[in-house]
């Protein structure tokens, strides 16, 4: 019975911690106040400002993914919601804590790295100590998983682009930061070597953080890639990155990044949409938009495309003034088995505070506007009509 008594505190917790209340047994955060201790055990969010937080059941971490969302929907029973992956949990089961492991653990066929590289130097004034640190995970397909090779060479490429100094293995940070940036970086290790690409990434961010005109005493970068999807055809990927240079918060961008395991190529807007046809995708998912609740929550009556395009308007004289179609700006599609999902971070479409936006457009919608190479990967499965 006491365990039980635990298992219900920790679902009440999510409901009442986040409200900020919480008196008796509850542990105020200044940030989140979702902790509730019992005989010693911590249920729920632990936010570890700046950098997100961990999901603890009885002191253990049972979820620490940043996009995690997790509502309570009766005393014993929450729906965990990560892009691209969700499942209802109930609490009182006996199999709950190792379902609910397993729910955060790689797809299949997949591993999982993860590490943190740190760097600290005086700063240029000579008094200040600079401590960066870059946080590095992805989950990486097993060698003999299909298209291992070609699906590795993505990842790599990813990484490539979040840097832009020119970087060869064993040269150290001072001699990097003297190198102008000129050219183009590429990682030139194993693609099997996780820590390799893991000190590529990370040893470039730090000389780019610190050629910083003033860079803050401490900065932190974190960059996740983790399993979403694999049906066989497609895999998709949550991308999630954070950056902290300094001030009240950092800045983070979360959406769904997909691969073609049948012709190993990346997935794009160009992949997947008829150039002639993104006009009328981007009306698709405007007509998402206007009936999505978050995003039209305090807008009364907002019901189509234009009512979507007057939020992102401006005043003129007063007036305002619908931004133009052919200006709203459609973000990388990212594919589910429910549609595709297009992404917003922070500051895109609202503040800080409201996070990210994510809105699924279902294939059913989009099968005109698809190129035949996108339509064959993804009418194969019937479901998807």
């Amino acid at each position: 019975m006491k365990i039980l008594a635990w298992m219900v505190a920790a679902a009440m917790a999510v409901v009442v911690g986040s409200c900020g209340g919480g008196k008796n047994d509850a542990y105020f955060n200044p940030y989140r106040d979702t902790v509730m201790m019992i005989d010693g055990k911590a249920f729920g969010w632990d936010d570890q400002y700046p950098i997100g937080g961990f999901y603890l059941w009885g002191n253990d971490t049972i979820f620490d993914d940043h996009t995690m969302y997790l509502d309570s929907i009766s005393p014993t029973r929450y729906s965990v919601n990560l892009i691209g992956k969700r499942r209802i949990f109930d609490i009182t089961e006996s199999e709950c804590i190792k379902q609910m492991k397993a729910f955060n653990r790689p797809l299949e066929g997949f591993e999982r790295y993860s590490n943190q590289y740190t760097h600290s130097q005086m700063a240029r004034n000579g008094i200040d100590t600079i401590t960066l640190s870059y946080t590095f995970l992805v989950d990486y397909p097993e060698r003999d998983m299909p298209q291992s090779e070609a699906v590795r060479q993505w990842i790599i490429s990813m990484f490539d682009a979040y840097v832009d100094l020119p970087w060869e293995p064993d040269v150290d940070l001072n001699t990097l930061y003297k190198i102008h940036k000129d050219k183009a970086i590429r990682y030139k290790g194993s693609p099997f070597d996780l820590d390799s690409l893991g000190r590529f990434a990370a040893n470039n961010y730090f000389v780019s953080a610190l050629d910083n005109d003033d860079p803050w005493h401490t900065m932190i970068e974190i960059v996740d890639l983790r399993t979403r999807v694999n049906n066989g055809r497609y895999l998709t990927y949550r991308d999630y990155t954070y950056s902290y240079e300094g001030g009240n918060h950092g800045y983070y961008a979360e959406d769904l990044v997909s691969f073609d395991l049948k012709n190993s190529l990346p997935i794009d807007n160009e992949y997947l949409f008829r150039p002639e046809s993104l006009d009328q995708v981007k009306l698709c998912l405007l007509e998402v938009m206007a009936k999505d609740k978050k995003f039209s929550y305090g807008y009364e009556g907002m019901s189509t495309p234009q009512d979507v395009l007057e939020v992102f308007g401006s005043l003129e004289n007063g007036k305002k003034i619908p931004l133009a179609l052919e200006d709203f700006a459609l973000p990388q599609g990212g594919l589910t088995p429910e549609g595709v999902v297009f992404s917003y971070a922070p500051y895109a479409i609202d503040c800080y505070a409201a996070g990210a936006y994510h809105f699924t457009v279902p294939y059913r919608k989009l099968e005109p506007y698809f190129t035949p190479i996108a339509h064959d990967l993804i009418f194969n499965d019937a479901l998807h009509r």
